[in-house]
């Protein structure tokens, strides 16, 4: 006598419970689709939940495009300043030797 056997009664009830687990995991599906939809909302309230979301996220860009923009400015002007002062360090020190060697 196999294990495997191959009466109708045997493939009956194989067929019966591949039935059950499928109708099983469909109907977890289907639950888990209805309890995804919210009721409750109108789509009003959904386009407004998106287009806040969306504003929120336009505002964070601009913010760091602004932040951005600031440090580099800041880098140049920084540049700028130092660029003047060793301008204005060289000025005097020509000053100081050309006054030095003529005894003024």
């Amino acid at each position: 006598m196999s294990f495997f056997c191959l009466e109708k009664e045997h493939l009956a009830g194989a067929d019966l419970y591949t039935t059950v687990i499928i109708g099983l995991f469909a109907s977890i599906i289907i639950l888990l689709m209805f309890r995804s939809i919210r009721w409750k909302e109108t789509l009003d309230d959904q386009v407004t939940v998106l287009l806040s979301s969306m504003q929120l996220r336009i505002d964070q860009e601009e913010g760091i495009r602004r932040k951005k923009k600031m440090r580099e400015a800041k880098l140049r002007a920084q540049l700028w300043l130092a660029e003047l002062r060793s301008r204005s360090l060289n000025r005097l020190s020509r000053r100081y030797r050309s006054a030095s060697a003529y005894g003024t």
